[in-house]
């Protein structure tokens, strides 16, 4: 019985360390063109979903392993792994995965941040991984914390 309190206590603990911090929704243009909606949980992690301008729909999850600091600037690493499905007439769905790494600068006291990000798919018929770059600005909604 014990031990459950402990338990409880402490999971207690950790979820109100966790709604204490930041919750955040974005919303991104990037180019090549594409938009996405990001959700950041606990400033580390974020659940990011969108549709490309060339038609792939994309889904990805991003962790921020850290912070550094650049004079005035605040660089933030990120790195993420997703997939992305493109629909054809006829039924047709082609399907890839890939993996992220970026840099995010946010932008003075403004909900804005601007990022970078280098990705490399990969498709389950033969053709060969792609890589490509994006850049993009995101506009975060402060949801709590």
């Amino acid at each position: 019985m014990r031990r459950h309190a402990v338990a409880v206590a402490l999971i207690g603990i950790v979820a109100a360390e966790a709604a204490a911090q930041t919750l955040e929704l974005g919303i991104a243009g990037r180019v090549p063109p594409a938009a996405t909606v990001q959700l950041t949980l606990v400033q580390r992690y974020a659940v990011e979903v969108g549709a490309s301008g060339t038609g792939p729909l994309v889904a990805f999850a991003k962790v921020y392993p850290g912070q550094q600091g650049l004079g005035p600037l605040t660089l933030r690493s990120l790195a993420g792994l997703g997939a992305a499905a493109v629909f054809f007439p006829g039924d047709r769905v082609a399907y890839a995965i890939f993996a992220l790494v970026g840099l995010e600068i946010p932008i003075g006291d403004t909900p804005f941040t601007a990022f970078g990000e280098l990705g490399v798919a990969v498709a389950p018929d033969p053709s060969p991984a792609v890589v490509g770059p994006t850049v993009g600005v995101r506009f975060d909604f402060d949801l709590g914390g």
